[in-house]
């Protein structure tokens, strides 16, 4: 049930079982070993208010009547330094994934990932580290993207390989270019990503590189989505094929 707020009991009144749920226990900064344990034990009686201490991530969490929200403690308020964010939720096709207490995804043979509810208020700049291990095939432009929305990004990319070096643009896509994997190669692509969930523009800066035994390929690109929308949701695939890796997504304020 839902929180009830103070109540001042008076000498001798009986202390009912609901008032010890909504002025008490519900009230309470409820201990959990993490997640899943959380949702075992509160299941679908979860309201907004509620706040919960996760053990295996040590964060303290508050529910906003729709999601499971990182509250800061005091000593990272005053820190500068990247803060791992913990995706309540990642949506993967064509493949398999699993998280560590950190919020690191680690997945294998995945056409397509999105973590969901990683962008709030809390931060407004985000560090995102893909770091992909193999592609079946050659995957192509790994792409990236805002909550579903497939239209109005723009961007431009410079790509050098071993060889020669090109550049191009794009005025409205749907999606932006964040890196290129090919089969076999090894690539680590360092996203920065400001004001995603705010109503005003997005914009990216990513850098990668990739090496497949024989040849490099670097791409440095910049984007930016102008529809003023709020976001909290980050997706990114490949063109073609399926790709094995991880992904780490940090927070931070300027």
């Amino acid at each position: 049930m839902a929180g009830l707020g103070r109540r001042t009991f008076a000498a001798g009144e009986v202390l009912t079982a609901s008032n010890v749920m909504g002025y008490l226990q519900d009230q309470a900064v409820m201990n959990f070993a993490g997640t899943a344990a959380r949702g075992s034990a509160i299941g679908t009686a979860v309201s907004e208010g509620m706040v919960s201490y996760l053990a295996d991530s040590n964060t303290v969490q508050a529910y906003d009547g729709s999601a499971w929200n990182s509250l800061a403690y005091a000593s990272s308020v005053f820190t500068p330094g990247l803060i791992p964010v913990i995706p309540p939720t990642v949506s993967i096709s064509g493949g398999t994934a699993t998280a560590n207490t950190l919020g690191k995804i680690s997945f294998t043979n995945a056409t397509s990932i999105k973590l969901n509810g990683v962008f709030s208020a809390t931060y407004e700049t985000y560090k995102i580290v893909i770091n992909l291990t193999s592609a079946a095939a050659a995957a192509g432009a790994i792409i990236a993207r805002l909550g579903t929305t497939n239209t109005g990004y723009q961007y431009q990319i410079f790509r050098g390989y071993t060889s020669t070096t090109a550049a191009s643009s794009t005025a409205s896509a749907g999606e932006w270019w964040i890196s290129q994997q090919g089969s076999g190669a090894q690539s680590l692509t360092e996203v920065t990503l400001a004001n995603p969930f705010t109503a005003s523009v997005s914009k990216i800066i990513s850098q990668s590189g990739a090496y497949n035994g024989a040849d490099f390929t670097v791409i440095n690109s910049f984007g930016q989505l102008v529809n003023n929308t709020s976001y909290t949701d980050f997706y990114f695939a490949p063109s073609s094929s399926n790709i094995t890796g991880s992904i780490q997504i940090y927070g931070y304020n300027s």
